[in-house]
């Protein structure tokens, strides 16, 4: 029995994990046109290297 719900709840994983992604994309506004797409990239360039500097302070890492 489980033999056959694992491959089932396998997909229904990926399917939730790539629509998630999706949804991501098209609220941050990485799916609109130039200018908003342009904005979100601009967002994000200001939010990652603080993320990364955050992260590397916490596993202890020298980038």
């Amino acid at each position: 029995m489980a033999a056959k719900i694992l491959p089932l709840v396998k997909f229904a994983t990926k399917v939730t994990i790539a629509g998630g992604a999706i949804y991501v994309a098209y609220d941050s506004g990485l799916l609109g046109d130039g200018k908003e797409g342009s904005v979100t990239l601009g967002r994000a360039k200001a939010a990652i290297p603080p993320a990364v500097e955050e992260w590397v302070k916490y596993f202890g890492f020298e980038v």
